[in-house]
């Protein structure tokens, strides 16, 4: 009799929605987790980091985009989870490949000045280090209204 509902068991079970399997889960974690390093690092690097934390944010953004994809398609059909971090995986790649490209200007406008600097041995010509040291620059000689 344990067998016969066993059997039974197992037919009504095929009929309803399989549960996600634990690859399908661990897969779905780790994009995830690519997904808000992506969505975070981009816009950090604008700020520290530049081109190589954009690089791997976007680079991260892309492996969970296809971890994303691998599943959805695996599946034949998404549920709402695998969509949701799918728009999550395409919106960290948007954010990360625009820090990569401000990051990549940024360092082609700035590069001949570092290099320069670094040549040269001169680092006045990058930063203003005369004020620092509370040296005054003289005035312009042009008239001004505010003196």
């Amino acid at each position: 009799m344990d067998e016969n509902q066993r059997k039974e068991d197992n037919q009504a079970g095929e009929n309803q929605a399989q549960p996600p399997t634990l690859g399908r889960t661990a897969q779905l974690k780790s994009a995830q987790s690519l997904v808000t390093f992506g969505i975070i690092a981009g816009p950090v690097s604008m700020l520290l980091g530049g081109v190589l934390v954009s690089s791997i944010a976007l680079t991260c953004s892309i492996i969970a985009y296809v971890k994303v994809r691998g599943v959805i398609s695996s599946e034949g059909s998404a549920d709402a989870t695998a969509r949701a971090i799918q728009r999550q995986a395409l919106v960290a790649l948007a954010v990360s490949a625009v820090a990569l490209v401000f990051n990549g200007i940024y360092l082609a406008i700035t590069l001949p000045s570092v290099i320069e600097a670094v040549n040269s041995g001169d680092l006045s010509t990058m930063f203003d280090f005369s004020n620092v040291l509370g040296q005054k620059t003289p005035p312009a000689e042009t008239p001004s209204i505010w003196g």
